[in-house]
């Protein structure tokens, strides 16, 4: 240094560069492998932290990523005692705060990823950004808070509702007081996994809290309470409280009447609204007064303008839904002819939207994988979507019912 007369803010200025220009190669590196969708030292790192599957990539001609898991992979295994050495040596690397920006950017990925409905692929994302959250951000309590329940929101659309509730627990614990509105979504989706695990007391408590907790939050909006509302009468039906149950449907129509006009959006929000009056009413015995219900969804479903919150295939999809209920209604009136004739309706809905998007493996007819496409649409941050449910779902749960 004496021979090339370096001075002291010289040398200081070499000290810093270094481990800067480091750090932003390595930054720019990871996020440039991300937007190709290379992603080889994320997979890594959380397929280790999973001890879980190698993610299958498969890109459809409507432009959704549908993703399966692969076997187990041992290596990845194997590997788990490396690479979390190599993350708690990341500070001191790369710097904390390059690793906490690096978390953050991982995070957004996930939530993009699962905004578009693939689960898996942000799941193997979120838990090394739960990871890097709980580690470098322990005094942040809304980044530990988010970042626990996007990865709760990943498990339980894939039916992990175990280890969803836990991570909803978490959530909530954290957001505590700070977040009132965060906190009412996270009480109101482990509702959902307790439905989900068919512990219906605990899913109504959740679910009124959440709205309890909604209508104190100083953002409260129409649209969020008759979304959790539709579902709390949909469960009272399932606990057999029929009256309460198409009371709270009937509140949820009027409700969004309301919400069409203060938020200016077309009348597709009724047709689901219909829809689960109608399923109500046929768990009830009132056969007439379904029918008209669900004729009523299905005349509205129609009528959708190209420029409808659904496309095209989406659209044929609810159709199939109402004609599929309307066919049970019938069957339940013991009308064979009307039920046939509705029920192959309903299989023509969904061959349309089987053709339209060029999917030779469309699960056609399978209600079951139907209402599994649909999910994404629903699962959205969207608060004008409702539940649009089948009387099939309503009795039995899923039924893969290809007839």
């Amino acid at each position: 240094f004496t021979n090339h007369d370096l001075s002291g803010s010289g040398i200081a200025l070499l000290l810093l560069a270094g481990p800067a220009l480091i750090w932003f190669l390595c930054f720019l590196s990871i996020k440039n492998a991300l937007d190709a969708r290379q992603k080889p030292l994320l997979n890594l790192l959380s397929s280790s932290l999973n001890a879980n599957a190698e993610i299958k990539i498969t890109e459809a001609k409507d432009s959704k990523l549908f993703l399966e898991k692969a076997p187990n992979n041992y290596k990845s295994r194997k590997m788990l005692p490396a690479v979390s050495l190599i993350l708690h040596l990341l500070p001191l690397i790369l710097g904390a705060e390059a690793v906490i920006q690096l978390s953050n950017y991982v995070h957004e990925q996930a939530f993009k990823q699962w905004r578009d409905g693939n689960y898996a692929y942000s799941e193997s994302l979120c838990r090394p950004a739960m990871f890097f959250a709980d580690t470098f951000l322990a005094g942040n309590k809304a980044e530990r808070a988010y970042s626990t329940y996007v990865l709760a929101e990943c498990c339980r659309c894939q039916g992990k509702w175990q280890e969803a509730e836990n991570l909803y627990k978490k959530a909530i614990n954290l957001y505590d007081s700070n977040d009132i509105e965060m906190a009412a979504w996270a009480y109101d989706n482990l509702g959902r996994v307790y439905e989900g695990e068919s512990k219906l007391i605990q899913a109504e408590e959740n679910y009124n809290k959440a709205i309890s907790l909604w209508k104190k939050s100083s953002s409260y909006q129409e649209p969020v309470i008759a979304r959790a509302l539709n579902r709390l009468s949909l469960l009272h039906a399932k606990m057999n409280l029929m009256e309460q149950a198409e009371a709270e449907a009937r509140e949820v129509l009027e409700r969004d009447r309301k919400v069409m006009k203060d938020y200016k959006i077309d009348n597709q929000i009724l047709s689901a609204d219909y829809n689960d009056l109608g399923v109500i009413q046929s768990l009830e015995g009132k056969a007439k007064e379904a029918l008209a219900s669900l004729e009523e969804s299905l005349e509205i479903k129609k009528q959708a303008k190209k420029d409808s919150a659904y496309s095209y295939s989406e659209q044929m999809l609810r159709e199939a839904i109402s004609e599929r209920n309307i066919a049970e209604v019938y069957k339940s009136m013991n009308n064979t002819s009307q039920a046939a004739a509705r029920t192959v309706k309903a299989n023509a809905d969904i061959d349309a939207a089987a053709k339209s998007i060029q999917r030779a493996d469309f699960p056609t007819r399978s209600m079951q994988k139907l209402r599994r496409y649909l999910l994404p649409t629903y699962e959205y941050p969207n608060c004008f979507k409702r539940s649009d449910i089948s009387i099939q779902e309503m009795k039995t749960g899923f039924v893969d019912d290809s007839k």
